[in-house]
């Protein structure tokens, strides 16, 4: 690959005195390939999993990896990607930083070819080109009507 497309998104949420009340950022996935994610040691990122929320915990001086959209195409669902949602502290100042990485905006994105055939069917059609992600991500706003992510409005900017 050539060319490819590289996201920068760092993330700040001040103490929040009422957190049951407030949302760091709403339950999306990310519309890219993958997502290297770090924090300032204080969690506050969760994932859905059989419906429920997960609290992850932070793991000092580690990246986190987060499968994207295009993940989940492109292994014909193997790999699925993963939603998330980031809350607010009552006490403490949470910092991230996300780098997403994909191909080039102009690349069709469709399960390899590997991992289509006659007994294992084709779950995810080739999807438009890379250019979605400056609109907004079709399966993020699937996901339990999700409101766009701030990556997602970022992202529109890029």
């Amino acid at each position: 690959m050539e060319l490819g497309l590289q996201l920068f998104i760092s993330n700040f949420f001040p103490p929040c005195p009422q957190p049951e009340l407030a949302m760091g950022l709403p339950p999306h996935s990310d519309p890219t390939l993958l997502t290297l994610l770090i924090n300032n040691g204080i969690s506050g990122l969760q994932l859905q999993r059989q419906g429920k929320w997960v609290n992850v915990n932070s793991i000092p001086n580690a990246f986190m990896v987060i499968f994207g959209d295009q993940m989940e195409i492109m292994s014909n669902g193997k790999y699925e990607c993963a939603v998330h949602r980031a809350t607010v502290n009552e006490k403490a100042t949470r910092m991230s930083i996300a780098m997403l990485f994909g191909p080039a905006l102009e690349t069709v994105v469709g399960p390899a070819p590997e991992l289509v055939d006659n007994e294992t069917i084709n779950r995810h059609s080739t999807s438009a080109s890379n250019s979605d992600i400056q609109s907004s991500s079709s399966k993020s706003a699937a996901h339990k009507d999700a409101e766009p992510s701030q990556q997602q409005k970022l992202s529109k900017n890029v």
